[in-house]
C-alpha cells in the first residue's frame, strides 16, 4: 500500500493533467479502488487551494470516500517511535539573521506545521505502507530521513511510477 503526502497530490495534478495523461489516471484510480493507494485526512486538510481541493475531494467521492483515511488509535500510538528519535528533539538554528530562532521536528510538528508528515509516518509504521513524497532524501530533517531511521519504505513519484509500471 502507498500513502501519499500533500506535495505528491499537488504534483500529480499540476504535472500529469487528468485530461492529457488519461491512461495514468485510469491506473491511479484502479490503485485507489484496489486499496493500494491512499492518503490521510490530515493531507486532505492541507490541500487548501480550491482547484486542488475540488479535484482530490472528487476523487475521494468517486471511490466511496475511501481515498482519504482517518487514522485510528493504533496508528497514533506509533508516534512514540518518532519521539524516541534523537533527530526529533534536536534543536537547529535555521535562520542566519536571527540566531535565536530554533527549529526542530518536534517544534514544527507540534505547532501545527506539516501536521500530516508525522501521521503519514505513523501510517507507514502501523501498516508497513510505503510513504510517497516529493521531499528530498538528501535533506537531514524531513519525511524521507525519519522514514529511513524507522525502516519505513519512502519513495518519490518517479519510484512510485516505476514500482507500479506506470509508463505513459
Amino acid at each position: 500500500m502507498y500513502v501519499l503526502d500533500t506535495n505528491v497530490l499537488l504534483s500529480l495534478q499540476n504535472h500529469y493533467f487528468a485530461d492529457v495523461f488519461v491512461g495514468l489516471w485510469i491506473e491511479i484510480n484502479s490503485l485507489i479502488e484496489d486499496n493500494m493507494l491512499i492518503s490521510i485526512k490530515e493531507v486532505q486538510r492541507e490541500v487548501t487551494s480550491k482547484e486542488h481541493k475540488q479535484f482530490w475531494d472528487k476523487i475521494n467521492e468517486n471511490h466511496d470516500y475511501k481515498f482519504y483515511k482517518e487514522l485510528d488509535n493504533g496508528e497514533i500510538e506509533e508516534w512514540f517511535k518518532i519521539e524516541e528519535l534523537d533527530i526529533y528533539h534536536k534543536i537547529i538554528i535555521r535562520n542566519k539573521k536571527d540566531k535565536n530562532e530554533e527549529w526542530s521536528l518536534q517544534k514544527e510538528w507540534s505547532q501545527g506545521e506539516a501536521i500530516a508528515d508525522p501521521l503519514l509516518i505513523c501510517h507507514g509504521l502501523k501498516h508497513n505502507s510505503t510513504v510517497v513524497t516529493t521531499e528530498s532524501p538528501k535533506k537531514q530533517y524531513n519525511i524521507p530521513h525519519v522514514c529511513k531511521k524507522l525502516s519505513i519504505n519512502c519513495i518519490g513519484i518517479r519510484e512510485f511510477f516505476k514500482e507500479n509500471n506506470l509508463k505513459f
